[in-house]
């Protein structure tokens, strides 16, 4: 049984164990409810204070509803437009063409970036259904409830307004509630972009921002450098009496090896030889590595506080990335996203009783859309992994 498959056992054995054990205790009245394929969690506590913080900014979260509307409209054109060009790039300019692919954990997503996806998503949706509640109550729209799930290993959050209190709502009202999860959740991701850009800048109160060295971040298991004794966190200074201040200084030498050449290396421990083995007809060492970061104080100066950096900018990536993807894709008008809704509003003004017929037409043409994306991008780059 190959890794995927034994973790992918073990979550099922796992999640039949959590299932069984909130369906024969008495958790459910905390709220946490069982559902065999997800699990919920639903807080009273949390509505209460959705609506406390509504009912004190009314004004202000109708001015921010009224941007909501137009940053709406905007994300949803841009994303057919992005969809429709990417998708003739793919025919005519293949190398330019951008992949689009469901986030896969162990098939296009790494393993070592599962936990930051997972709280990414869990931080995304969560922002993302606290501005629906905030918005809906502002418009004097009731919030039933507002919760958690939880669907096997995927993240989510979700709210429950009063349907029929949505239904009876005014139009606008109505669209100011549907774009708010995509306006917040492309706020985020404008922060998260302005801290990439200037991430040395964020970091230099804590640490230097020049990098001094290599610093391991994950280790092959049995591979040659764990086997002479070199942990994550440890840093590499020098290869081959070459001084090894960035990654791209070390990739650089490392290209230069052939499989079974021995590497003499100057790291945080000392002075270590390391034989390298072949992987895909290179020489490897088994590391991934990063920018070392000196620490400026030194209670960081561990292990632990020199992976800070790395885990901080990763965290961070994987916060925007999963936050733009979620406002753009979240505005197109398919089923579930809020950009159906959305347009079915505006939809059923225009033409009333024919806009079922529209919704099912839209709906068809740009799911077509987004399956011939993500068709092209795997005949293409196939599972690209992150």
């Amino acid at each position: 049984m190959d890794n995927l498959s034994t973790v992918a056992f073990l979550v099922l054995i796992i999640w039949a164990v959590v299932n069984l054990l909130i369906r024969e205790s008495r958790i459910s009245q905390f709220g946490l409810k069982s559902h065999f394929l997800y699990i919920t969690y639903r807080t009273a506590r949390l509505n209460s204070l959705i609506k406390e913080v509504a009912d004190r900014n009314r004004f202000l979260f109708r001015i921010i509803g009224n941007l909501g509307l137009a940053f709406g409209v905007g994300l949803a054109t841009f994303t057919v437009y992005f969809l429709t060009t990417n998708l003739i790039r793919f025919y005519n300019r293949p190398a330019i063409a951008v992949p689009v692919a469901p986030v896969l954990p162990g098939v296009n997503v790494s393993f070592r970036h599962v936990p930051y996806l997972f709280l990414a998503i869990v931080i995304t949706l969560t922002l993302h259904e606290v501005a629906h509640g905030i918005t809906a109550w502002s418009e004097g729209i009731p919030i039933k409830n507002i919760g958690l799930f939880l669907a096997i290993i995927i993240p989510g959050a979700f709210v429950e307004p009063d349907e029929e209190k949505f239904n009876d709502a005014d139009d606008i009202a109505k669209l100011r509630v549907l774009a708010s999860g995509s306006l917040a959740n492309l706020a985020t991701a404008i922060i998260c972009m302005i801290v990439l850009s200037n991430f040395l800048l964020f970091l230099s109160p804590l640490y230097e921002t020049v990098p001094s060295g290599a610093l391991i971040i994950e280790l092959l298991e049995g591979g040659p450098a764990e086997k002479v004794g070199l942990n994550v966190g440890d840093i590499v200074y020098e290869v081959n009496g070459e001084r090894t201040r960035t990654l791209n200084q070390f990739s650089t030498i490392m290209s230069r090896l052939s499989p079974g050449d021995t590497v003499e290396m100057i790291t945080s421990i000392g002075r270590v030889a390391v034989k390298t083995v072949e992987r895909e007809e290179r020489a490897i060492i088994g590391v991934i590595l990063s920018n070392y970061y000196c620490p400026k104080v030194e209670f960081l100066n561990n292990q632990l506080g020199r992976q800070i950096p790395y885990h901080s900018l990763v965290f961070i990536f994987w916060i925007y990335t999963v936050g733009l993807s979620t406002a753009m894709f979240n505005m197109l008008p398919v089923f579930p996203f809020d950009g159906d809704r959305f347009l079915e509003v505006i939809v059923e003004r225009a033409l009333g009783n024919n806009a079922m017929q529209i919704r099912i037409l839209y709906n068809v043409i740009f799911f077509g859309l987004i399956i011939a994306n993500i068709v092209f991008s795997f005949s293409r780059f196939g599972f690209a992994t992150i």
